[in-house]
């Protein structure tokens, strides 16, 4: 009965083949290890977080608190219940423009962060998630290792893998938690770069070319116009490209472009549409830091480009090239430009009253032989562009006045003389027949307005006449996006898709 009795008692003092308290010391070291890798995290979190908002904590330079104000107290040296307004200053600091990303170890500014934080508040969901299951992950595993050291440790323990599905479970947590956290954390970095270049350009000055020279920041422009900012490679190039994007000064004001150079003005250049760098070295460095955050980098920056801001202050487009007459039907207009005058208002010299004269009956025979279908009339009108101009096989024209054009009225012509006495551009407005679609497209009645781009050269010899070296048309009106554009040579025309 006493060897019975002393079995039992030796059987109610184990658990699962252990000593109970031996199994109760391993369960306190297990649980005293998840309250230590508990607390690790928590202070690491503690030390290293700090709120996107503090922006918001401190007023900035300038601000009103930072004026001297009076502020009344008792002075003690002086009789009870008389008081004295002493002279004193609110000591604000201001906010910092930069600050530092635990996440992604860099420093950017806090506008940048702002933004982040309100536009992709998903993505910030899902690092939190990928981090979150990650911790579980390896959490799981420590608990397990923990264990398993303490088995080792304990004498006639017997160690082992309780459960290995859920090893596997908790190692397939950490491995797909860290890469989505890795993966996604890469990728906010990427985005945090690129706006953190995109706000380096709101401080950039530029001075208008309006007569007035009123200097402005770019983000003062914000809500009211878009600014296409031109860089040049050269001085030369960066001019060429100005004479250029002169050609468009109507159309830019219409659509409500102003135009920078970043970089001097071509003597005798101006107009409300135009303005120059102040600083085209601080605007340099902002396109170098823009180029650097890119992803695809797909602009070259030693060839001649641009860079466009909307109306929000946005970048919403880069390129190289001088393709004017894309960035216009891009941004787009809000006019009706089907009532617009037959000529754009003019004030020539004596000069250059016979050239433009001579350009004009150039342009206005193009459209009579255009909407009667006379080629004999039309072949005379061109000049050869050269092979590298014409390398495409195009639509004779032959074919393409056997049909009636669909241009119903000319408007707002506006000639530009790129090189004084040999080169000229005209930019028209084509009014066509169309059917108005969902979003009420073009002017009303359904007409429909293109941009289109005349090239002109004057041959040589004192008898020499103006003669067409390229025409291009693209979609130009209201609620339309320009996804083609039509180009036209003396060997005919070509469909180009955006």
């Amino acid at each position: 009965m006493a060897a019975a009795s002393n079995n039992n008692n030796n059987n109610n003092n184990t658990f699962k083949g252990w000593p109970a308290r031996r199994y109760q010391r391993l369960c306190r070291h297990q649980r005293r290890a998840l309250q230590a890798i508990a607390l690790v995290g928590l202070l690491s979190a503690a030390f290293w977080w700090q709120p996107s908002s503090g922006t918001f904590l401190t007023a900035p330079a300038g601000s009103r608190l930072c004026r001297p104000v009076r502020v009344g107290f008792y002075d003690n040296n002086k009789r009870a219940g008389a008081a004295q307004l002493r002279h004193s200053r609110i000591v604000t600091r201001a906010a910092p423009e930069t600050g530092s990303d635990f996440l992604s170890g860099q420093n950017f500014s806090r506008k940048a962060l702002l933004l982040f934080e309100t536009e992709r508040n998903t993505l910030v969901a899902l690092i939190f998630v990928s981090a979150l299951i990650a911790f579980v992950g390896i959490t799981g595993l420590l608990y397990n290792a923990v264990g398993q050291v303490a088995l080792f440790t304990t004498p006639g323990a017997k160690p082992g893998i309780d459960s290995l599905q859920s090893l596997l479970i908790q190692a397939s947590a950490l491995l797909l938690g860290g890469f989505g956290f890795f993966n996604l954390n890469g990728r906010r970095t990427s985005i945090l770069r690129r706006l953190d270049a995109e706000i380096s350009f709101e401080r950039q000055e530029l001075e208008l070319q309006d007569g007035i020279g009123l200097v402005k920041k770019l983000s003062d422009f914000k809500s009211t116009s878009s600014v296409l900012a031109l860089f040049g490679p050269s001085q030369a190039e960066l001019h060429e490209a100005l004479r250029e994007a002169e050609a468009y000064r109507r159309r830019w004001s219409t659509s409500g472009i102003v135009v920078v150079s970043v970089g001097a003005l071509p003597s005798g250049m101006g107009g409300s549409w135009l303005a120059q760098a102040k600083d085209p070295d601080a605007w340099l460095r902002s396109r170098q830091k823009l180029m650097a955050a890119s992803e695809t980098n797909s602009v070259d920056q030693a060839g001649m480009a641009w860079i466009l801001w909307n109306r929000g202050g946005r970048l919403s487009g880069e390129s190289q090239g001088k393709n004017f007459d894309q960035v216009l039907a891009f941004v787009g207009i809000k006019k009706d430009l089907s009532a617009l005058p037959s000529r754009a208002p003019e004030l020539p010299s004596e000069t250059t009253r016979a050239a433009l004269e001579e350009v004009l009956s150039v342009h206005d025979s193009f459209y009579e032989a255009l909407k009667g279908g006379d080629v004999v009339k039309m072949l005379p009108l061109w000049n050869d562009p050269g092979p590298e101009v014409d390398s495409q096989p195009r639509v004779p024209w032959e074919s393409i006045l056997s049909d009636q054009a669909a241009v119903l009225d000319v408007v707002d012509v506006d000639v530009v003389f790129t090189k004084p006495g040999t080169e000229a551009t005209v930019t028209s407005i084509e009014v066509v027949r169309g059917e108005g679609g969902f979003m009420n497209e073009g002017g009303p009645g359904g007409k429909g307005t293109l941009l289109a781009t005349k090239r002109l050269r004057r041959e040589e010899g004192p008898s020499g006449g103006w003669r067409l070296i390229s025409h291009q048309t693209i979609p130009y009106c209201s609620n339309t996006i320009a996804r083609q554009s039509l180009s036209c040579t003396s060997q005919g025309c070509i469909l180009l898709k955006g």
